[in-house]
């Protein structure tokens, strides 16, 4: 009996996992074509149509409407705040929310930061007037672009880091890095995005 259930069980986790993957693929081709065929209302480049990722993701009991939301990327790099929202039912998407970037190719400054990520929480904290007691540690590479460092004594959490695009005020898009620290003694939650070129 129990041989069953442990089988069972995992037949239907081994279901679910294809479900959601089928899902996700579905989604993702749903809202690829929109972007194709809307490409010219909404003055995007195919290129800033082309790179881009599901961030999150889930479908309403009520009304049976999936909610996806994407982040825009440049050269597998994630630019800061272009995401945009899409409302899909039956194979269709009904609306979008729009933040996403235009023309990204002329805009982007580097994909190679001359900055390390180490160097980048040193220069946080001095900016934040907290002093590093020890040396942060590289504890994961989520990827190539994304680090997890220890709290180099002064967060309370480990420091996440992570290479993005911070769009500039006169329409640049600088390399940075993306840094959040929760600073020891709970008063602040920094999230702050450095130059990863100078």
């Amino acid at each position: 009996m129990r041989q069953f259930s442990i089988k069972s069980g995992m037949l239907l986790l081994m279901f679910l996992s294809a479900f959601q993957q089928g899902f996700a693929q579905n989604n993702q081709e749903l809202i690829q074509q929109f972007l194709n065929e809307n490409q010219e209302k909404l003055e995007l480049t195919q290129k800033d149509i082309s790179d881009w990722v599901i961030t999150d993701q889930y479908t309403s009991k009520q009304t049976g409407i999936s909610h996806v939301y994407i982040r825009q990327r440049h050269q597998g790099i994630e630019i800061y705040n272009a995401v945009a929202n899409f409302n899909i039912k039956d194979g269709k998407v009904l609306s979008m929310g729009d933040r996403l970037e235009r023309n990204l190719a002329t805009r982007a400054n580097s994909t190679t930061p001359a900055v390390s990520p180490i160097q980048a929480i040193q220069k946080a904290a001095d900016q934040l007037n907290l002093t590093v007691t020890e040396t942060p540690r590289a504890l994961e590479p989520v990827s190539m672009q994304h680090f997890v460092f220890s709290n180099a004594g002064i967060s309370k959490e480990n420091i996440p880091v992570k290479l993005m695009y911070q769009p500039g005020d006169e329409g640049e898009l600088f390399l940075a890095w993306d840094i959040t620290i929760y600073q020891k003694d709970a008063q602040h939650w920094w999230s702050l995005r450095l130059d990863a070129q100078s």
